[in-house]
């Protein structure tokens, strides 16, 4: 095997790799700048607690909003991924069928026009040689002329 190309391992290590990156990226940030971060966590909480008005709430009803939102959240994203692909397909096979109709419509017009190519192909090329026939009919006719008039000329000349 070459080394130029990749093996198992190496390609499996690869993707451990692109996986690791955005994993490790949050990581190094927050030890480099821990508070920023921090700061900006916290002031997303408050943004968060301020938008809904959790703030007014006592802990147990910021705990059940908190959870209703977040199964409904999660709801909402297994529901996608579920069923977002398919729904996509389905919209374009419907939308593929209304602008070209069906397929065994497409596959006997394909035949029709495979058939009228080849009866077109047919016809011009029996008109071709027709054409041509007539053409060498014609050339050989003058030059047979042509022939007589020098064989004439030469014995008048003579």
């Amino acid at each position: 095997m070459s080394s130029s190309q990749p093996t198992a391992a190496t390609s499996q290590t690869s993707h451990l790799y692109l996986l690791a990156v955005p994993l490790l990226l949050p990581i190094l940030i927050l030890s480099v700048y821990p508070s920023r971060v921090l700061r900006w966590f916290q002031r997303k909480r408050y943004q968060y607690e301020v938008t809904f008005s959790l703030y007014m709430l006592t802990p147990t009803e910021k705990f059940i909003f908190n959870s209703i939102l977040f199964l409904f959240l999660a709801m909402v994203l297994i529901a996608t991924a579920l069923y977002l692909p398919q729904s996509i397909s389905n919209v374009l096979r419907r939308g593929w069928y209304y602008l070209l109709g069906d397929t065994h419509e497409l596959e006997s017009l394909r035949e029709v026009l495979e058939g009228g190519a080849r009866r077109a192909s047919d016809t011009l090329l029996s008109e071709t040689s027709k054409v041509s026939q007539e053409v060498v009919e014609t050339v050989t006719s003058v030059v047979d002329r042509v022939k007589e008039a020098v064989s004439s000329e030469s014995s008048r000349g003579t």
